[in-house]
């Protein structure tokens, strides 16, 4: 499986290097391609990475998955750069996935590949992504389309992309080597621990409202109050 990583100027260093970085760890060849001239590409906070190749020496159709970091800065870039755009088309038409985290679904929408589709975005540019039905969540796949949030979801796109790719106990592996729990489990986990929580709450305070009598009754001073009362009565006081 190989995946294709474009770079213009001033894109999301966060999410680039995640991405790049954890489908690598799953063993998927990933390329981030320099979209400029020049190698060395600088990200939206002035962070300069090289770019393992030049858009312009790569093949893209040669690749399984084009994956696009946000940064508003890069993502202006690539929403003007007919080449990728194309690029994304026909990967598209071929039936091959393509992913785009943060304002990068403005790409997608921009190659007219979310049409009719669900997605998410950044909320900073929710009000532009106009052409989907926009889900407030983490990571959504629709189809081969798949989008993500932002830099604090890379993780969790990055996994969802090696799912794709490589399948769910890779993704899980992938996870597991982070010492991150994957969405949804986590949540499972979580609903059920609440659930044990009010359970026992209740029952504390059900035993709280209890009537004071039915406590005092059966307490050890209340039973040998009533047993010598109960002694000391005379026989056949209630009468003939």
């Amino acid at each position: 499986m190989r995946v294709l990583v474009p770079l213009a100027e001033g894109f999301e260093e966060m999410e680039a290097v995640i991405l790049v970085d954890l489908l690598r760890r799953a063993s998927i060849e990933t390329v981030a391609a320099a979209m400029g001239d020049s190698p060395t590409v600088t990200a939206s906070r002035g962070v300069r990475l090289v770019a393992d190749a030049m858009w312009a020496d790569l093949d893209p159709s040669a690749f399984d998955l084009i994956a696009l970091p946000g940064g508003m800065g890069g993502t202006r870039r690539l929403q003007g750069d007919e080449r990728l755009l194309q690029a994304l088309r026909a990967h598209h038409a071929a039936g091959k996935p393509v992913a785009a985290v943060c304002a990068g679904p403005l790409v997608l929408q921009s190659a007219g590949l979310l049409d009719g589709r669900e997605a998410t975005c950044h909320p900073g540019v929710a009000g532009e992504l106009t052409a989907a039905r926009r889900r407030d969540a983490r990571v959504v796949a629709d189809g081969a389309v798949i989008t993500s949030q932002g830099p604090g979801t890379a993780i969790d796109f990055a996994l969802a992309i090696i799912e794709r790719l490589a399948g769910r106990p890779a993704a899980d592996t992938g996870a597991a080597g982070l010492v991150r729990q994957r969405p949804g489990r986590a949540h499972r986990a979580s609903r059920a621990s609440s659930v044990r929580r009010a359970v026992r709450s209740q029952v504390k305070v059900a035993a709280r409202r209890r009537p004071m009598a039915t406590r005092s009754a059966r307490s050890p001073g209340a039973q040998a109050r009533a047993c010598s009362s109960a002694r000391s009565s005379p026989r056949g006081s209630s009468g003939s």
